[in-house]
Formats: C-alpha cells, structure tokens, sequence
C-alpha cells in the first residue's frame, strides 16, 4: 500500500487539536506519517499538542515555524515538505 503524508498548517488551532488527532487516530489505515507546522502560535500550541502527541502511536512530526506568514505555507505544501 502506499504511504500517506497529512500536512497540517495550523495557527492558535489548540482548541481544534485534540479532535483532528482523534479522527486520524481513528482511521483504519495507518500508513501515513503527519506534518504538524505550527505557523507561530501564540495560544500555547507546542505545549499542548506535544502532550497529546505523546501519548497517541501516530507517527507526527512537529515543525515549528519562527513566522507566520503564507509564503511559507505555499512553499511547503508545494515542496511537500
């Protein structure tokens, strides 16, 4: 089967987090691997998805950006990463 990558931008999203983990954990096929780019939350955001990272058997990889800024989003979907 093919492997599957999830790109996930998210900013100030702690709110929503814990449900997008939840439905991903859910799926029955779980070859795919989760980019998480925080684009400079300023809601705590690292803090609480490492907390729920830890504790989920998903294979996340946690990119934290130092800007929030569109070109950066465009360039890494684009890229894929």
């Amino acid at each position: 089967m093919t492997t599957i990558e999830v790109i996930a931008i998210v900013y100030n999203q702690k709110q929503n987090l814990k449900s997008f983990f939840a439905s991903l954990n859910s799926q029955n096929y779980k070859d795919f691997t989760i980019y998480l780019v925080d684009n400079n939350s300023r809601d705590c955001f690292y803090d609480y998805a490492r907390n729920l990272i830890e504790s989920l058997l998903l294979k996340i990889i946690y990119i934290n950006l130092s800007k929030n800024t569109d070109m950066q989003n465009n360039a890494l979907a684009k890229e894929g990463l």
